[in-house]
């Protein structure tokens, strides 16, 4: 992000601040009617970015990978019969 209030917006967001500084952010917030309209578009675009993009489970993809392996040497395809 380019917008230094952007960083410290999603950080506040994300839990990331000391408690100085989120106290600091927050009456920002409430004192800037501009600060806290771009809070709520970064709600929306940290959101969406949820939605896009779920949670990768690294061990349920391997797992699906590797029985995906196994059942192609178990039964490997006859060519004359595949089409």
């Amino acid at each position: 992000m380019n917008n230094p209030d952007d960083d410290a917006l999603w950080d506040y967001m994300e839990g990331l601040l000391r408690p100085r500084e989120h106290a600091i952010i927050a009456k920002r917030i409430q004192e800037e009617p501009a600060l806290e309209r771009r809070l709520e578009e970064l709600r929306v675009v940290h959101q969406l970015i949820d939605l896009a993009s779920p949670p990768l489970d690294i061990d349920k993809s391997i797992e699906r990978v590797v029985s995906g392996i196994r059942k192609k040497l178990q039964n490997p395809k006859n060519p004359e019969t595949d089409t």
